[in-house]
C-alpha cells in the first residue's frame, strides 16, 4: 500500500492538468541534484564532486527517503563520478547513495527486497534503518538494510534486515498505550541514540555498520549450529 501511494501519487506523479505538463517531484529533485553536482568554480573545477548523497526521513518520510534512494541508485541516468564521465544529461554523483531512516514502515515486497539487496551488493546503495523498541510502525514485514534497534535502557542491537510479526509488538505496546506515540516520536529516537551505551554508534561509518551486521549474522549462525550439535549429542549419547 505504501509503495503504491508514493510511486503513483506522491513521488512519481506529475499532477498535470488537462492541456498542461508538469514534472513529478522525483524529476524536480533529479534536476536540482544535476545542477548542484555540475556546478563549477571560476577555474572550472567541480565544487561538489566529492560530496556524497544521503537521504533521510522519519516514519512515512523515511519510507519516501528509502524509495527515492532505491529508485535513484538504480536509475540509468545516474553515473558514478568515480568511474566515468558522461554528458550533461547524466547526474554525476559518488556512490553509494546512502539512506538513513527512522521508524520507517515496510515498502515493497519480495521483488523489491531482492532488487534492493542487489544494489547493495553492487555498491550502489546503503541503508541504515533505525527502529525503537515499542514502536509498532516499523515492526512488521521484511526490511532491507542494516537494522539498528534502540532500547530504552540498554545497548542497541545491530543486524542486517528484520522480519517481525506486528501482532507481537501490538500486544506489548497495548500494555502501555500511552507509550505508542512516545515510542514513535523522533525525539525519543534521538534520546535513545544519545545513551552512553550507544555513543559508539555516532563514530561508526556506513561500511562499519555493514561489517558489524555481517559479523553478527555469522556469529548467530555459528551459535545456532553449535546448539544443534549439542542437542543432537545429548539425544544420541544420553538417550
Amino acid at each position: 500500500m505504501i509503495t503504491k501511494l508514493f510511486t503513483k501519487e506522491y513521488l512519481f506523479s506529475n499532477n498535470s492538468k488537462v492541456g498542461q505538463k508538469s514534472k513529478s517531484k522525483y524529476e524536480c529533485i533529479c534536476e536540482n541534484l544535476n545542477t548542484i553536482y555540475s556546478t563549477r568554480d571560476e577555474q572550472g573545477n567541480e565544487i561538489y564532486r566529492d560530496f556524497e548523497l544521503t537521504t533521510t526521513g522519519h516514519s512515512l518520510g523515511g519510507a519516501l527517503a528509502q524509495l527515492f534512494a532505491y529508485t535513484f541508485a538504480g536509475s540509468k541516468e545516474l553515473t558514478d563520478l568515480n568511474q566515468s564521465t558522461q554528458g550533461p544529461e547524466h547526474i554525476l554523483i559518488p556512490k553509494p547513495i546512502t539512506v538513513i531512516t527512522f521508524a520507517s514502515p515496510t515498502i515493497g515486497k519480495k521483488h523489491y527486497v531482492k532488487s534492493f539487496q542487489k544494489l547493495e551488493r553492487d555498491g550502489e546503495l546503503r541503508h541504515l534503518r533505525v527502529s525503537n523498541c515499542g514502536d509498532i510502525i516499523p515492526g512488521f514485514g521484511k526490511h532491507c538494510g542494516v537494522s539498528i534497534h534502540l532500547y530504552e535502557v540498554k545497548k542497541a542491537k545491530i543486524k542486517y534486515g528484520n522480519s517481525v510479526i506486528i501482532i507481537r509488538r501490538l500486544m506489548r505496546s497495548c500494555r502501555k498505550p500511552a507509550k505508542l506515540l512516545i515510542n514513535h516520536n523522533l525525539q525519543t529516537y534521538l534520546d535513545r541514540i544519545s545513551l552512553d551505551d550507544n555513543s559508539y554508534l555516532l563514530h561508526m561509518s556506513i561500511e562499519d555498520f555493514y561489517e558489524v551486521s555481517h559479523a553478527n549474522a555469522v556469529f548467530k549462525r555459528q551459535t545456532m549450529r553449535q546448539n544443534m550439535i549439542r542437542k543432537f549429542a545429548r539425544r544420541t549419547f544420553l538417550g
